[in-house]
């Protein structure tokens, strides 16, 4: 499967680049409860989520953390700054970047 730039081929109707790449702002609020919700109803200790706004190489525009702690042994609270260990989703995610190599 070949990927093809967004740049290239919108494929979702949208005329000019500006338009592709934009978040509309006032969805932010419903965003932050369905992440913290997520976070509540599966018990996840540390979630942090992040908009980026742009093409492949584009920018934070926000980010945000949920849940209790990233350690909860060790007192230590989640944050957007906080490290987690990838763990199990790096199998994932290198299989989707190895499916998209030709």
């Amino acid at each position: 499967m070949r990927y093809d730039d967004p740049l290239e081929n919108d494929g979702y109707g949208y005329g000019h680049d500006h338009d592709r790449y934009s978040f509309d702002w006032n969805a932010l609020p419903k965003v932050n409860d369905l992440l913290e919700k997520f976070t509540n109803e599966t018990n996840t200790p540390c979630l942090i989520a992040g908009i980026r706004v742009g093409h492949w190489n584009g920018w934070v525009e926000w980010t945000g953390s949920y849940g209790i702690g990233a350690d909860i042994e060790n007192n230590v609270q989640c944050s957007s700054q906080t490290m987690l260990k990838v763990a199990s989703v790096s199998k994932a995610i290198g299989s989707a970047l190895i499916a998209r190599m030709d």
